[in-house]
């Protein structure tokens, strides 16, 4: 059944984040109705397995699906430092351009370098943590705008280790260690 609603995915974008963003846009409930109207498992693996099947049932070009499988092929590299549960977020990035950032899902990355704030991951207005199950990437379930969320500016190392990890690193924005408590 092909899809109201079809872009491509942004080079950096995360792949689960792209068939979120799918479903959102298609008014679905959640990227596992978009799995089921694939007519594959309810489970990340299902949209991500075969590609090719996916992309033929939601009528979508085989090469988005190829690179949304492997975005999360990269993810599922990190193993124990991939958040699987809940999503990290920078406020200012999603209110540039709505979709996840697959570096985002990296658990050492912390901070922006682009904004040079820290990540967020929980709702600032009722303290729960960003499910990968919220229907907008945007919302949390409490119905708090996540772009309005306050910003902190994150240190210099923090900023210096997500761009490293990202696999960006910046000359520019090695920070001063001197002095500095491990």
């Amino acid at each position: 059944m092909p899809l109201l609603q079809i872009f491509q995915l942004h080079e950096d974008e995360s792949g689960l984040g792209y068939y979120r963003r799918l479903s959102a846009a298609n008014a679905l409930w959640k990227w596992r109705e978009l799995a089921s109207m694939a007519q594959v498992s309810r489970y990340k693996t299902g949209l991500f397995a075969n590609p090719e099947f996916v992309a033929s049932q939601l009528d979508l070009p085989l090469e988005w699906a190829r690179k949304a499988s492997k975005q999360d092929e990269k993810s599922r590299s990190l193993h124990r430092m991939h958040r699987q549960c809940y999503d990290a977020i920078c406020p200012c990035c999603l209110d540039e351009e709505l979709y996840l950032r697959q570096s985002w899902e990296h658990a050492l990355i912390t901070a922006c370098s682009k904004h040079e704030c820290l990540l967020i991951e929980q709702c600032t207005a009722c303290g729960g943590w960003l499910s990968t199950e919220r229907e907008y990437i945007e919302l949390c379930p409490c119905g708090h705008d996540l772009r309005t969320s306050p910003i902190e500016k994150a240190k210099p190392a923090l900023i210096w280790l997500s761009h490293l990890l990202s696999g960006k690193p910046s000359v520019a924005c090695k920070p001063h260690i001197a002095h500095a408590e491990p």
